[in-house]
């Protein structure tokens, strides 16, 4: 599993630069970097007992040390961990979805403090969330399987970092 930034480096044999720990958020492996001109925050989601899926945090702190969404200026992709013990996965969320689910702050604006994700090893027990999981999908990367290499390898090549399409990879 890829539990920091630098795993994800050499699993994804791309250079990051401006690597930041968000020490209020480092329960949730918090932090923010570069990778060329793109600007990446990434999160390790929990797997909770009571509900189905993972819970990520992705809070900022304002100037006022106030919790606020992550704000659409501050990124170009949130990525994900997931895992349960047997299975691993990174969602890749580009900018546009994010403003588009309302789950990132544009001026000031929207945006979630935390939200659930349902990567493909869970089954959903509600529509909502079967919705939720429908859409996140597209933008998952399951870790276990080795096309997830060929996926990353075009990533690095800047192909999906430049365009945000992921819908490609499956």
């Amino acid at each position: 599993m890829i539990f920091s930034p630098q795993q994800l480096e050499t699993f994804l044999a791309v250079k990051i630069e401006n690597f930041a720990w968000h020490k209020d958020n480092i329960a949730y492996s918090g932090c923010t970097f570069c990778v060329g001109s793109n600007k990446v925050a990434f999160r390790k989601a929990k797997v909770t007992p009571k509900k189905i899926g993972a819970f990520v945090a992705i809070w900022d702190k304002s100037v006022a040390n106030k919790n606020v969404p992550l704000a659409s200026q501050n990124l170009d992709y949130l990525l994900i961990a997931c895992e349960d013990g047997v299975w691993d996965g990174l969602f890749v969320f580009p900018k546009a979805v994010l403003l588009e689910k309302n789950i990132i702050s544009e001026n000031g604006n929207g945006g979630k403090l935390g939200f659930r994700v349902y990567p493909p090893w869970v089954s959903p027990d509600n529509a909502q969330a079967i919705d939720t999981q429908k859409w996140q999908m597209v933008y998952f990367v399951d870790l276990d399987k080795p096309e997830s290499n060929d996926f990353f390898k075009r990533i690095a090549g800047n192909t999906i970092w430049a365009t945000g399409n992921l819908a490609t990879h499956n």
